[in-house]
């Protein structure tokens, strides 16, 4: 008697806790949004970079004889590949915001504001090519280039 006593008192609370439980529906997210834009926002030195201060320059030139750092705009999902000189380079991603929307799915991350440093660049002219390819159909691709002339 008391074993059966016991069997229904937990299948009494497991059943309590089934009923209880709130339900939870879940919704899928959409498939991330294809690279519709990609370009260069501003650059700047160091002491602009402290002070989160970029400037726009004419075709995306500078001249400089410090470590300079160059924000992007990037609205889709991809990956961003940077060349110097046409060499693949792996320059340091110091600063990355999300772009958010928000959409009837909740907030959802539309694309990315992102600064990276170049530096070890030797005196003279360099060309700073930067390729955001899309990570899902249509698979597109963009692109931006930035020179800078190394005092």
């Amino acid at each position: 008697m008391k074993n059966l006593t016991k069997i229904l008192s937990v299948l009494v609370l497991a059943l309590g806790i089934f009923i209880i439980m709130p339900k939870t529906e879940v919704y899928a997210a959409p498939p991330a949004t294809p690279v519709t834009h990609y370009e260069i926002t501003g650059m700047t030195d160091q002491d602009g970079f402290n002070k989160n201060e970029f400037y726009n320059f004419p075709g995306n030139a500078i001249e400089t004889d410090d470590t300079i750092y160059i924000a992007t705009n990037q609205l889709g999902q991809g990956k961003v590949d940077i060349t110097l000189d046409g060499i693949s380079r792996n320059f340091q991603e110091v600063k990355s915001t999300p772009i958010i929307e928000t959409t009837s799915y909740g907030r959802v991350v539309a694309g990315w504001n992102n600064v990276y440093k170049i530096d070890g660049l030797t005196i003279g002219m360099h060309t700073i090519k930067f390729t955001c390819s899309g990570t899902n159909s249509p698979y597109t691709v963009k692109t931006t280039t930035a020179t800078v002339n190394k005092l």
